[in-house]
């Protein structure tokens, strides 16, 4: 797990915590709400980020496959034509 995403995990549980606190003192249901709904809202961000980074890895990956392919191709062609096929 990178670094940025255990760090805002561990803030995250913070965050929770405070808003449990925030339940148990009698505070406003509604302003524990905000707080859990900006959290799981920064979580799911994170979360597309990873995606992305993965998307992103992915598609280099297919890049490189995609040129070997055009390369065996060109070769094979080319040896082709010195056997005369």
């Amino acid at each position: 797990m990178k670094p940025e995403i255990a760090a805002f995990l561990r803030k995250a549980q913070e965050f929770l915590s405070k808003a449990n606190g925030m339940l148990d003192d009698g505070s406003s249901a509604s302003a524990t709400l905000i707080v859990v709904g900006a959290v799981i809202g920064a979580a799911q961000v994170c979360i597309y980020i990873r995606q992305a980074e993965i998307m992103s890895t992915q598609a280099q990956i297919a890049k490189a496959q995609l040129a070997e392919m055009q390369l065996e191709g060109e070769l094979g062609s080319r040896l082709n034509r010195l056997l005369g096929r």
